[in-house]
């Protein structure tokens, strides 16, 4: 059998100029590949690749997390990623009457097992309407509190088809100053800049950063991304065996609820123009 030995036994020892003509190869096959990736700038086609919602379970919230070794889960930024692993990317059933649920970590559910958010509790009354469809809701929250962020995943989600929007929003989610520096935002300043422009909102496009260099937009440039998205997928065979999305401490501090009559404050310059 021959296996290995062409490489381990060649018929001629390898010299010095082999190892530097196959590396000169392998590094001009490296930059081409580079080239090809900025000029397609595939990301966000990569993004919608993904084993969720048929080799495992599509996750009921987008991806979210800060211990990816623990809850299987971790923090994304490309949307079309984001979606691509939620459950409401499948098809919609006939029968179904689809309703979004947009928001921030009290929508999403934080420090709550999936199973124990609101969507999961809406979903477990079986309501339907009066023609027999039934009401599916759809976790779309995500921990950050700005409208901007809220906006553009909505955006992203009208191509579902949704039948109602339930959008829960607090006081900290208006300010202007927390618009643009969301991470979804800020780290998605194409969408974000035609989103903008598209609805003629009063926001100067020019805050957002987008890295157009070329090295930004080769393999090299958006590793990080690219690194993220393989991650997410892999994560995904152990979110199919546990359900577990999220690391739950046995014990945490609680947030205050129960404030002096002084000791509120809104962590914002209140007032200040909104959104």
């Amino acid at each position: 059998m021959q296996g290995w030995k062409w490489l381990t036994q060649p018929q001629q020892p390898y010299t010095w100029g082999f190892v530097v003509r196959v590396l000169l190869k392998a590094a001009l096959l490296f930059a081409l590949l580079n080239v090809l990736y900025a000029a397609l700038m595939p990301l966000d086609a990569i993004g919608r690749i993904s084993i969720y919602n048929w080799l495992v379970a599509g996750r009921v919230r987008l991806p979210y997390g800060e211990d990816p070794a623990r809850a299987y889960n971790l923090s994304v930024d490309n949307i079309p990623t984001m979606f691509a692993t939620h459950v409401i990317s499948q098809p919609k059933a006939r029968d179904e009457f689809r309703v979004v649920l947009l928001g921030d970590s009290s929508t999403w559910g934080f420090l709550l097992p999936p199973d124990q958010t609101l969507s999961a509790f809406l979903n477990a009354q079986g309501l339907q309407l009066d023609d027999g469809r039934r009401l599916v809701f759809y976790n779309l929250g995500h921990p950050i509190m700005a409208l901007m962020k809220d906006a553009l995943l909505l955006e992203y989600a009208m191509q579902y088809e949704p039948d109602m929007i339930v959008w829960l929003v607090t006081a900290q989610s208006f300010p202007r100053s927390r618009q643009l520096e969301a991470p979804i935002v800020a780290r998605n300043p194409a969408r974000a800049a035609a989103f903008i422009e598209r609805y003629g909102l009063a926001y100067d496009t020019a805050t957002l950063e987008a890295e157009t260099g070329f090295m930004a937009q080769t393999i090299i440039g958006q590793r990080r991304p690219l690194a993220d998205w393989l991650r997410l997928q892999l994560y995904g065979f152990m979110w199919g065996a546990t359900g577990i999305d999220q690391y739950i401490p046995e014990s945490y501090t609680l947030r205050q609820s129960d404030f002096e009559a002084d000791a509120v404050a809104w962590g914002e310059d209140f007032p200040q123009p909104q959104t």
